[in-house]
């Protein structure tokens, strides 16, 4: 039976950014919608409304999403060709969802291409002559770049271009391109170190000149070359951002390598960029003396090396609004793998428990990943006694998912699982995400040991727009600890599958229902949630 995919939604959708064809709260799963009109096509006659449907379209899946404060933005693949492509919703007013789109309205209220990426590398930084991606098909399939990577800050969008060729032997390939798109740049949110004016000039399409910011790294040294001429090939392989900033994990092949007197084919770098006034891109170096006296720079306009370890290292980063989350997996003397977690910024609220240099509690050598909301930093832990996640920072809207909402922060406490762990089959979970005040877990479920078929999805936190929609536990409790006066969720939640399968919630779920299904994904943006089912069928349009 054919595989197919399908996109629900929750939460804030002030512009649309929750692409369901209109600009109201969702507080009940929705089905994603996307207009099947090619640019510039004129609708027909007997109707004002292009015509729709679900989103993704039919043979396509979501592979990544991003959303912004009030915009979205999807990689697809196309499931027979490979073909990746870029689609957003909402707000379009800042550039965020590219010059195109920009020109043909403020706002769209369902998915849309984004076909406007550049392919000619910039100098400076601005693609003013920046021509559209071509279409893959038989003669531009191999040439045309490859769709990577996305993130979303406030009112940017970030996108990684491979630089691999399908066909092209190693030498002959590119670095990676990382574009960013949009117009507001009073942080040097865009890492392209330009003055407002010139920003305007690109038609909100610029280049981050990855590069150039290796090369002045490597001639003052942070990068441990000998000298700048070894700086080879650059692969993106991390994107993350928040409000203001932004940070990528870059890895470096080297020409002729060495680094501090060790061979190595290549260094893994983390690089920031964007607002930095608390500490949020400091550089993780060995002067901590130094990092806790000199004022930090107000903002960084282009990017700067953060960390750079020898070798490839596998590293997480996840972006809150003032402060940067970072998860190294590094080697022991041993040969035994070590898991190190950094924190990096505003410890205003007490976010920031990992400082560069501290040593790592022996729990945290068992860290599977780590999220970040605003103020919040979760890590999960995979112990002996069971999964875990621990909690730090802001918690009054329900953030620590403790049940403990009159608490302003916590610090390292352990996020309430005992309902949706403690029920038979119910024994893993197999990610972590948050948004700007509320966080997903995905539960593995083993039916052959649950009554329950299916993954579930739990929520916690602040859901004032509905963007963590109201469910059951797994033996049919309503579950959670909610406060319906302060819309918090106090402990987890879950949010899917609904209470009532026979019942669905939101518009034009009985499709989504009548189905097998599973989980395929989850994302959480500023106060939205996003699930993508994979359905065993075609979706019913």
């Amino acid at each position: 039976m054919a595989t197919s995919f399908t996109l629900l939604t929750a939460g804030s959708n002030a512009r649309g950014q929750l692409g369901i064809g209109h600009d109201e709260d969702a507080r009940a799963w929705t089905l994603a919608r996307c207009d099947t009109l090619e640019h510039n096509e004129v609708p027909p006659s007997s109707s004002s409304v292009p015509p729709s449907s679900a989103f993704p379209p039919p043979g396509h899946r979501v592979l990544d999403l991003a959303g912004g404060a009030n915009h979205t933005v999807a990689v697809l693949e196309d499931a027979v060709s490979g073909e990746r492509t870029l689609w957003g919703a909402g707000d379009a007013s800042g550039g965020q969802l590219g010059p195109d789109l920009h020109a043909e309205g403020e706002a769209f209220v369902r998915f849309r291409r984004v076909r406007f990426l550049p392919l000619a590398r910039a100098t400076d930084g601005h693609c003013e002559d920046a021509q559209p991606v071509p279409e893959a098909g038989p003669q531009v399939q191999e040439e045309a770049p490859r769709l990577e990577l996305v993130a979303a800050g406030w009112e940017a969008t970030y996108v990684v271009l491979s630089g691999r060729k399908r066909k092209a032997d190693e030498e002959d390939e590119e670095d990676d391109a990382l574009f960013a798109l949009g117009t507001a740049n009073d942080f040097g949110q865009l890492g392209v170190g330009a003055t407002p004016g010139q920003i305007a000039s690109g038609g909100g399409v610029h280049q981050v000149l990855l590069r150039q910011a290796l090369l002045d790294a490597a001639d003052r040294g942070e990068l441990g070359l000998q000298s700048a001429g070894q700086v080879g090939r650059i692969r993106v392989v991390r994107l993350a951002a928040g409000v203001r900033h932004a940070c990528a994990v870059v890895e470096l092949g080297l020409v002729q390598p060495a680094i501090d007197g060790q061979p190595a084919q290549r260094v893994t770098i983390l690089l920031g960029w964007g607002a930095a006034r608390h500490g949020q891109l400091a550089r993780n170096d060995s002067d901590t003396t130094t990092r806790q006296t000199v004022k930090p720079e107000r903002a960084y306009l282009t990017p700067r090396v953060m960390a750079c370890w020898p070798g490839r290292r596998e590293v997480q980063i996840q972006c809150g609004r003032d402060h940067t989350v970072v998860q190294v997996c590094g080697m022991q003397a041993d040969g035994a793998d070590e898991m190190k977690v950094i924190t990096l910024g505003s410890d205003r609220q007490g976010q920031c428990p990992f400082p560069p240099h501290a040593t790592t509690p022996a729990e945290h050598t068992t860290t599977a990943s780590i999220a970040a909301m605003w103020n919040t930093t979760l890590v999960l832990s995979r112990l002996p006694v069971g999964d875990r996640v621990l909690v730090w920072g802001a918690s009054s809207k329900g953030q620590s998912g403790t049940g403990n909402v009159s608490a302003s922060t916590v610090a390292g406490h352990s996020v309430d699982t005992l309902e949706m762990l403690s029920l038979p089959g119910h024994e893993r979970i197999s990610s972590l995400v948050a948004g700007s005040e509320h966080a997903l877990v995905v539960l593995k479920v083993d039916p052959s040991r649950s009554t329950q078929e299916e993954d579930e999805v739990w929520g916690w936190g602040w859901t004032e727009h509905g963007n963590l929609p109201l469910g059951s536990s797994s033996d049919g409790r309503r579950g959670g600890d909610v406060d319906e006066s302060q819309q918090v969720i106090g402990t987890p939640l879950r949010i899917w599958p609904p209470s009532a399968p026979d019942t669905p919630p939101g518009d034009n779920l009985p499709e989504a229902r009548a189905q097998h299904h599973s989980v395929d994904a989850v994302w959480a943006g500023c106060a939205t949630t996003f699930l993508q089912l994979r359905l065993s069928g075609p979706l019913q349009q």
